[in-house]
């Protein structure tokens, strides 16, 4: 995983080159674990407007 971004709570915004579809995911640096967001960046963004 290769972090993009830092969110203001201090996660952050990782792509998964570990799936077909490179999905974006959240990394909590406190605890480790990691939350799925979406299945590719296209997505991501898209998801900005919803």
């Amino acid at each position: 995983m290769i972090p993009i971004a830092r969110d203001a709570s201090g996660y952050l915004i990782c792509l998964n080159f570990n799936t077909p579809s490179v999905a974006v995911e959240i990394f909590d640096p406190n605890s480790s674990k990691t939350d799925f967001v979406a299945n590719n960046f296209d997505d991501f963004v898209n998801s900005w407007t919803e």
